[in-house]
């Protein structure tokens, strides 16, 4: 059963902690819960300010939870942690999907979401680091808007004075600026989440109907808007790739053109600055070297492919065939134990 979050005031407390979340983070996360009708899952990744008593949510990872390979998922965990330590950040959280109910946490989302405070706390005081729950609700047909629900919560442990022995989820509130960049690993992750689903029986049809004349892809639309960067070429060109890609035949062009040009607007405003993707010892590079000498076996000439600003020379063109072929996508991340059968919370039960 579902319970609603208490509010700091009603306990005569004030929220222990910022939280502040980027948009991008938002928008990928959004994204994904909009693609299925059953639960999806991912993880939180970002900063925690002592100073400040901040926590950043710079990143979201979705992952596969269709997994029962401990072996697979133990490599991918400590893959994760790399890369969250090349950018110099730690796990603060994770996120899951109510598909069609409201963003409120169930008993089950209560006792995770304490258990993975405990885990991620630190052994002192000054080594502590907060943990938060999010949770999206993108198909609330009960809503009166067209836009996704998201909810931060943190849970109290229960007071002695108790009858129930789970926590109290408490509302953290947020804010969200907008972005000015779009870097190239949240493309590849919002083209990866389209990959890794698109054959599950519970992906959603675009173009069918949500509630009333409004089909799901006007409804994603609506609901993405206010998380793109706030550049309005970025933005067309952002919408044509991701509605393509979900909606074949909605863009009036391929998904592989619409990501080329996508990368080609963002590079030629010096706003690819995705440092990771382009590291000498990342799978991608070597994978688009690989590509490219294929690229010179075929002939294939410059003048097929929009100009673009050099990026380590890298052309959009490269990069967006690169991410149309199979690369490997993190099926799972337990960084915080989320096994397939602990992280399945249906709001419903």
């Amino acid at each position: 059963m579902p319970l609603e979050c208490t509010d700091w005031s009603y306990i005569n407390k004030v929220q222990p902690f910022h939280v502040n979340i980027s948009a991008n983070a938002k928008l990928l996360l959004d994204f994904h819960c909009h693609l299925m009708s059953s639960e999806v899952v991912g993880y939180l990744a970002g900063n925690w300010d002592f100073s400040t008593q901040t926590l950043t949510v710079k990143n979201a990872y979705p992952f596969r939870s269709r997994l029962h390979d401990a072996e697979l998922t133990s490599l991918i965990e400590e893959e994760i942690r790399n890369t969250f330590t090349a950018k110099n950040m730690v796990l603060v959280g994770w996120y899951h999907s109510h598909p069609e109910t409201i963003a409120t946490p169930t008993l089950r989302d209560i006792e995770a979401q304490l258990d993975y405070e405990v885990q991620i706390k630190g052994p002192t005081v000054e080594s502590y680091i907060p943990c938060v729950g999010i949770i999206c609700s993108p198909y609330d047909k009960d809503k009166s808007t067209l836009d996704s629900t998201i909810t931060c919560y943190w849970v109290l442990p229960s007071f002695e004075n108790e009858i129930h022995d789970y926590g109290r989820p408490m509302n953290m509130h947020f804010t969200t600026k907008p972005e000015k960049s779009l870097t190239l690993d949240i493309v590849m992750a919002l083209k990866k989440c389209v990959d890794f689903n698109k054959y599950d029986p519970d992906i959603i049809n675009f173009k069918d109907k949500y509630k009333n004349n409004v089909t799901y892809l006007e409804k994603l639309k609506i609901s993405l808007m206010d998380k793109f960067p706030k550049d309005d070429t970025i933005h067309r060109f952002l919408w044509n790739f991701l509605s393509e890609i979900v909606c074949i035949g909605s863009s009036g062009d391929t998904a592989k053109n619409n990501l080329q040009n996508l990368i080609a607007v963002i590079s030629s405003r010096q706003l690819l600055l995705s440092t990771s993707s382009f590291s000498t010892s990342n799978p991608l590079i070597e994978h688009l070297e690989s590509y490219l000498q294929s690229c010179n076996a075929n002939k294939l000439t410059l003048e097929d492919v929009p100009t673009t600003s050099d990026c380590s020379n890298i052309t959009s063109a490269s990069i967006a065939s690169s991410l149309f072929n199979d690369l490997d996508f993190s099926k799972a991340m337990s960084l915080i134990g989320l096994s397939p059968s602990r992280y399945q919370t249906d709001p419903l039960k």
